[in-house]
């Protein structure tokens, strides 16, 4: 239930709908696909540790050539090994996100794709203060944090992130809160969750991650990001 109700495609199904009371619902076509994808989806429970990534794994690249091909998977691989993201450069039309598509396949990791512009703040990447119809202001996650828990559930997550046209953006306006999370220091961020705490982003830094809650986002030990 907790995955149903991340799906856009399901907000309106007879399982969200009735809370998931009772055995049998009516679903549309698209309903029924929509959860059919939601297959291997990894949902965790309290104390739950998330699948660890083999970085021992090959990178595989299927309908791209690059010239120093070998010398860019080795690359790529040995600075994921040590834990280091990646930053893709090159001329437009060389494969660059397709590459960073194929890392992430080859790593059996889920990750979403976003393009960078030159009026990102940390609204865009980090989150902020959302209006709600009762005219009261509340914390949403935008593009980073979003990678890290599941909204409605609070349950973690580990998507790795591809940022298009990254060099478009204000890297300190728009990334500074994270890029001082990957040093390793936990940030608290001048925002309040629906509970009342201080929205915090920090490492993952035990084994188990900790219980679920609507203010502390985790960074996991594995988590990527590529920029282009």
């Amino acid at each position: 239930m907790a995955q149903i109700l991340e799906v856009e495609e399901l907000e309106d199904s007879s399982p969200v709908k009735n809370g998931a009371q009772g055995s049998l619902f009516e679903l549309t076509k698209e309903e029924f696909e929509a959860i059919l994808a939601l297959e291997d989806t990894v949902i965790q429970e309290d104390g739950f540790e998330l699948p660890k990534i083999d970085f021992t794994a090959s990178i595989t690249i299927e309908g791209l050539h690059f010239e120093n091909q070998e010398i860019i998977i080795k690359q790529a691989q040995t600075a994921l090994r040590k834990g280091k993201n990646i930053i893709l450069t090159g001329p437009p039309g060389t494969g660059k996100s397709k590459l960073a598509k194929e890392i992430c396949r080859s790593f059996g990791v889920n990750y979403q794709m976003t393009t960078a512009t030159s009026d990102w703040s940390t609204f865009e990447t980090i989150g902020g203060n959302r209006p709600e119809a009762d005219g009261t202001l509340t914390f949403g996650p935008s593009i980073f944090l979003s990678c890290f828990n599941y909204q409605k559930t609070y349950e973690h997550k580990n998507e790795w992130l591809i940022i298009d046209e990254m060099n478009r953006a204000d890297i300190d306006k728009a990334f500074g809160s994270l890029f001082s999370a990957l040093t390793g220091d936990p940030i608290t961020l001048p925002f309040t969750a629906e509970s009342g705490n201080q929205v915090v982003i920090r490492p993952q830094e035990d084994e188990v991650l900790n219980q679920k809650n609507d203010y502390e986002y985790i960074i996991p030990n594995d988590w990527g990001l590529s920029g282009r």
